[in-house]
């Protein structure tokens, strides 16, 4: 551990550190650390921060990360790939809805055609059955009037 006080300035005068009057850290400016008389009074070195560090990189971890990107790299592939097949299912369906639509509305059509020709239908045998019956009565008064006529016929024979 490395510890430095500084002198002078109006501190809060914590050993372990506070904020002076001054700049940032309380260094320069008048503010600081500590209650020293004007330099610097106390250094202390921790030793575990001098020994060299070990930064040789470890081939399995360069492996490890690189069959990860890989992984990533797959795994965002087949999510690309669930998206588009997703977006072709709605369109699929959209389509699917479309189509219906208009068979729905061919049927609709074809269902009030139907009626409009049943309506058609029952309005011509309404009209057959009043012709007939009014026919009928008509032959019956031809046939009463034919029946009251009486022919004379007289031959000649010479």
């Amino acid at each position: 551990m490395v510890s430095v006080s500084w002198g002078g300035g109006a501190g809060f005068g914590r050993a372990s550190g506070g904020f002076g009057s001054g700049s940032l850290y309380g260094l320069g400016g008048g503010g600081g650390y500590g209650a020293g008389a004007g330099g610097i009074n106390e250094v202390t070195i921790n030793p575990n921060l001098l020994t060299p560090l070990n930064l040789e990189i470890d081939p399995t971890i360069q492996k490890v990360r690189k069959e990860e990107k890989e992984q990533i790299k797959t795994l965002n592939n087949n999510f690309a790939s669930f998206i588009d097949m997703y977006e072709e299912e709605i369109n699929k369906r959209t389509g699917a809805e479309n189509d219906f639509v208009v068979l729905k509305k061919d049927v609709d059509a074809s269902f009030m055609n139907k009626v409009e020709l049943q309506a058609k239908g029952d309005s011509l045998t309404y009209e057959i059955n009043f012709s007939r019956a009014m026919f009928e009565e008509e032959i019956a008064q031809l046939v009463a009037y034919i029946s009251d006529t009486s022919v004379v016929l007289q031959m000649d024979i010479n």
